[in-house]
């Protein structure tokens, strides 16, 4: 008997740390942990928003190879679709670190792909100081949605917040991450880039980003499927093409070696 309440007491413990990040402790960062926070969905409309914890933290999401990351189901989900106007749904992931090793405050989020590169690109007005307020926005998102919903008794738990609260999902302009040059916001049924935008450690100098794959979140059947496939996942054209030609070179010397002969 007593094993069989160790093991049960062990398993709480396990699900408690799957969900620590998305449903922090009272005056907790849920972004502060070296592994960062849990990766979040978030499907919204302009009545309420859809929010699940993907139970993949942001040092684990960049090891993402090509995956599906969920399938959506469950009460929440169900009473939204009944709901949500679905020819104006908008989807985003989005994750981020804090600073565990000086100024390397980071997001990780999808991003409409007229805005890539454009962290990068030169007089753009976009600092560092800017990606620190970002990160400091999704942690407060993370602290009023993780209030909310299954989030704080389940492991990777899910929610629905209507409009005008604090777990919806504009309340705090997210989707722009309070208006700087940066859009995670895609209508469903689209791809998105997905992009790593870190604080310089210089501070105030301009933040460097990363391309890290693309993401989809569609209907499929009768489900909705979110999956991802990252750059390293799917070679570019320019690879194929230099694989190719190398091919070409190997078999062109092997034949003029058997001339030779």
């Amino acid at each position: 008997m007593k094993l069989k309440y160790l093991v049960a007491a062990l398993g709480l413990v396990a699900s408690a740390a799957s969900y620590a990040d998305i449903s922090p402790a009272a005056g907790s960062n849920p972004v502060a942990p070296t592994g960062g926070a849990e990766m979040l969905l978030v499907v919204w409309d302009a009545n309420s928003s859809y929010t699940l914890d993907l139970g993949i933290t942001y040092t684990q999401f960049l090891s993402q190879g090509t995956s599906t990351l969920t399938t959506l189901g469950g009460t929440n989900w169900s009473s939204f679709l009944a709901t949500a106007d679905q020819s104006s749904w908008q989807y985003a992931l989005i994750d981020a670190k804090t600073n565990n090793a000086g100024n390397n405050a980071a997001i990780l989020s999808t991003v409409d792909a007229s805005y890539v590169g454009l962290i990068n690109s030169a007089d753009n007005n976009i600092y560092s100081s800017n990606i620190q307020n970002a990160q400091n926005q999704i942690g407060n998102f993370q602290v009023a949605v993780g209030a909310t919903g299954t989030h704080t008794t389940v492991a990777n738990g899910d929610s629905v917040n209507a409009v005008g609260t604090p777990g919806y999902f504009l309340t705090t302009s997210m989707d722009t991450f309070n208006s700087f040059a940066y859009l995670n916001a895609i209508a469903v049924g689209s791809s998105a880039a997905v992009e790593l935008v870190q604080r310089n450690t210089s501070g105030i100098s301009d933040p460097t980003e990363t391309l890290l794959g693309t993401a989809t979140f569609a209907k499929s059947g009768s489900n909705y499927v979110l999956s991802y496939a990252s750059v390293a996942a799917v070679p570019e054209p320019t690879g194929y093409a230099l694989a190719l030609a190398g091919f070409g070179v190997l078999g062109f010397i092997g034949r003029r070696r058997r001339d030779y002969k």
